[in-house]
């Protein structure tokens, strides 16, 4: 059995090296398309409030400081239901990200939203993800992540996954 899984390591690690062909470089642009539906929301400390339903597309570009660090920013439109109420929200975010072994990102961001009938929101995001490259310059990208919000109206932690396609300029 240890022999199994450690086969099995050493593909996946195959894998990811193949992958990994040090794609982002100091300058380096890339626009995405960004998709995030697959969410949980969570309110706290009560644990109260209703079950929603969201939809959020957002367009987010990256500029590259230095080999493997990217600035980020982005706009964001949210299709959300809630307790039966719809409303339809715009975001914008702006942060960093650091890609580990070319393939594998970690990134923190600060997000804020214009919510109908509402001050603006802002919430802070981590995430980790994995960039899979279809081509030269196209790439797939889900990632896990974890955003926590900051105003006095909203304190609610959501956790999700999302899904993005992007070109690397």
């Amino acid at each position: 059995m240890k022999k199994v899984i450690f086969i099995m390591l050493v593909a996946a690690l195959g894998v990811v090296t193949v992958n990994a062909q040090d794609h982002f470089k100091k300058g380096d642009v890339t626009l995405m398309g960004r998709t995030t539906g697959l969410d949980f929301g969570v309110t706290f400390p009560d644990g109260g409030g209703d079950n929603t339903t969201s939809l959020n597309f957002g367009i987010e570009g990256a500029y590259f400081v230095m080999d493997k660090l990217a600035i980020t920013a982005g706009v964001q439109l949210l299709s959300e239901t809630q307790g039966g109420n719809n409303s339809t929200d715009f975001g914008f975010t702006v942060g960093a990200r650091y890609y580990v072994w070319d393939a594998l990102f970690a990134g923190v961001a600060y997000e804020g939203w214009k919510m109908q009938d509402v001050d603006m929101q802002s919430f802070g995001n981590i995430q980790v993800g994995y960039t899979y490259y279809l081509s030269d310059k196209v790439f797939f990208e889900p990632a896990l992540y974890f955003s926590k919000g900051f105003s006095d109206i909203n304190k609610n932690s959501k956790l999700g996954l999302s899904i993005g396609i992007g070109i690397n300029f």
